[in-house]
């Protein structure tokens, strides 16, 4: 599974006065977040007379193009990438810019925004709600998300299905280090049997000794994605 950021579009803005009624006057931190960016991009916007002054396309349009740009900034904290020009980080905290994603702009103004199709899987791309939805209410167990950037649906899981663990990455997931890793959560488990989210544990727990111990698989891993580089 991979997760990708998806900029929105005015087709994505489904009902342009009811989110700006709601940044008008927000209701939860989110909405007010987003307020203080717009305060920033498009005041204008928030002028209770917009709606009537522009028609509903040029709305969309501005709309998307303001988070757009607040979900890029968002988005650049994921990658460790330096800010924007467009953007000033001095004008927002860097926690509050980094909770300020397409997601959860589609969490904190319910049926404002379309879903994006944000998790790619084998058979398609997914919505954060369907991937929820393919989860069981009562699992209890552990949901290794460890994709890319997982952190943002994980957030939403955690809120819909309170019962499991998830595992989940804030920064991209590099395939060999994924594969070292259940590499070594195999050998350990053929070697003592016991709950898969023990073993999880003591690997991230431990990792630097493991490391050491592991050096020849980690030397093959990295023979094998050379020479993969060189045939594609």
């Amino acid at each position: 599974a991979h997760w990708r950021f998806v900029t929105p579009t005015a087709h994505d803005v489904l009902d342009a006065p009811r989110l700006l009624q709601l940044l008008r006057s927000p209701e939860n931190d989110i909405q007010q977040f987003a307020r203080d960016a717009f305060e920033v991009l498009d005041k204008e916007l928030l002028q209770v007379d917009a709606d009537a002054q522009a028609p509903d396309s040029e709305l969309c349009h501005r709309i998307a193009q303001v988070i757009g740009t607040i979900s890029a900034e968002a988005e650049r904290l994921y990658w460790e990438a330096p800010a924007s020009r467009e953007f000033d980080p001095e004008q927002m905290e860097e926690r509050v810019r980094g909770r300020l994603t397409r997601s959860e702009f589609e969490y904190a103004f319910p049926g404002c925004l379309a879903p994006a199709r944000s998790i790619e899987f084998g058979d398609g791309l997914r919505t954060v709600d369907e991937l929820i939805e393919a989860i069981p209410s009562d699992f209890a167990g552990l949901l290794d998300l460890t994709m890319c950037n997982s952190v943002i649906p994980a957030a939403h899981v955690r809120s819909k299905r309170s019962n499991c663990v998830v595992a989940a990455n804030r920064h991209p997931a590099e395939l060999r280090a994924r594969l070292y890793l259940y590499g070594l959560q195999v050998s350990l488990l053929a070697k003592q049997p016991r709950p898969f989210m023990d073993v999880v544990k003591d690997v991230h727990t431990n990792l630097s000794s493991y490391k050491s111990g592991g050096r020849e698989l980690w030397s093959r891993l990295d023979r094998f994605f050379r020479t993969i580089r060189k045939r594609l």
